[in-house]
């Protein structure tokens, strides 16, 4: 029974694997024109050969340090590049438009810089008190973002609505807007909805994943994985290293936006969209839109 279950979990793992990559290359333009057979027969053949680099009698060695470094690192990586590009990247025209330019990009900047910095810092310099070093990072982001707040020329609560949350908010009403009753009705709960998903998106998240990836990273300067040999440290972490080449090479070979459908379009448009004050609304009447 055992045998028969892990025999299964590893086919239904394959499934997933291969279903996810081959979806992935038939958007492309050269995938696209390729029949879903012939590119999954050559996914299957790309992973028996790679599979077979675990099958020799060092496999488990070599098994045991991909592992860790690609879950403990790219995964982590992956994670905060995901709510980069959710919280802070995506909208951020939308925010240009609602205040001055430069109160959202010192608010980000100064978000992402100190914790780029104070992440290994907390770990590698201050070790067993690395909680001075959370302080002294929340304590950078409330400084930028009252200069940010400053800079913007809208009331706290404007800035907080349409600077602070941008992006994620208008993601968190476009998900919202699907489970109300009435369609043109918002519910009472979406406002906290709201307000926690963004803030765990746009600043908790990516502080959490990056502080626990500096003390993984610290972790391992201290001791090598396992008390393996540098030889299969270095093979472990060349996997993360292409992982995070791969999303690199990608990010700056996209030139064109994907063109979404009208349908698809409209899935993505929350109900603030076409009704919320421009910059200069705001300033004249000083009204907050309820949240």
């Amino acid at each position: 029974m055992l045998s028969i279950t892990l025999f299964t979990l590893g086919i239904d793992s394959a499934f997933s694997m291969l279903e996810a990559t081959a979806t992935v290359l038939q958007d492309t333009p050269v995938g696209r024109s390729m029949p879903r057979k012939l590119v999954a027969l050559l996914l299957c053949l790309l992973g028996a050969l790679g599979s077979a680099l675990f099958s020799f009698n060092w496999g488990f060695t070599y098994f045991d340090v991909v592992d860790h470094y690609l879950n403990v690192y790219l995964m982590l990586l992956l994670g905060v590049l995901e709510v980069m590009g959710a919280g802070w990247v995506y909208d951020r025209e939308y925010a240009f438009k609602k205040a001055n330019k430069t109160s959202v990009v010192v608010l980000a900047l100064g978000y992402w810089i100190s914790l780029l910095i104070m992440g290994p810092v907390s770990f590698i310099v201050l070790k067993e008190k690395f909680w001075v070093g959370a302080i002294i990072f929340w304590v950078l982001v409330l400084f930028f973002a009252v200069i940010s707040i400053a800079l913007s020329g809208l009331s706290l609560g404007n800035w907080f609505h349409y600077i602070s949350l941008y992006g994620a908010r208008r993601l968190a009403r476009t998900m919202t807007k699907l489970s109300r009753k009435d369609f043109g009705v918002r519910e009472k709960w979406e406002s906290v909805f709201d307000v926690w998903w963004c803030v765990a998106i746009k600043y908790f998240v990516p502080f959490a994943l990056w502080f626990l990836l500096s003390f993984s990273f610290s972790k391992d300067l201290e001791e090598s994985y396992g008390e393996y040999h540098w030889f299969w440290q270095i093979n472990g972490f060349v996997y993360p290293f292409l992982g995070l080449l791969a999303f690199l090479i990608s990010l700056c070979a996209c030139t064109e936006k994907d063109p979404f459908t009208p349908d698809l379009e409209c899935n993505f448009t929350s109900d603030e969209d076409e009704t919320a004050p421009s910059k200069v609304e705001m300033a004249d009447k000083k009204a907050v839109e309820p949240f």
